[in-house]
């Protein structure tokens, strides 16, 4: 019984955790679009994974982080004339904006 019961348990915690996912999938096009750097191209955020509270993910012209809890990181990549770059977006579990910077630039 108590396996039936950490089976289901387990269960309910993917899905809970691939339904918010899932939302913030949707939204970061729309984050991406009102925040997001001019780009020559179509915006396509890309989930990379979750931040973790407290790492920082660095480039060589910016960093995203530090943040007190988890977030979603979301990395768009982007041209502008003749120059390219890649932007992060960090979301809460909530799906809301917490910080936004250019990681590497042309």
């Amino acid at each position: 019984m108590i396996k039936v019961a950490f089976a289901f348990l387990s269960f309910a915690l993917v899905l809970t955790s691939q339904a918010a996912t899932a939302n913030c999938d949707l939204q970061i096009s729309e984050i991406a679009a009102k925040y997001g750097s001019p780009s020559d191209r179509p915006s396509s955020p890309v989930l990379v994974g979750t931040l973790l509270a407290g790492d920082v993910r660095r480039g060589a012209q910016g960093q995203i982080g530090p943040f007190a809890q988890d977030v979603y990181l979301y990395v768009n990549s982007g041209s502008y004339h003749s120059g390219w770059f890649q932007e992060a977006f960090a979301l809460d579990l909530n799906c809301n904006l917490k910080d936004h910077s250019i990681l590497y630039a042309e």
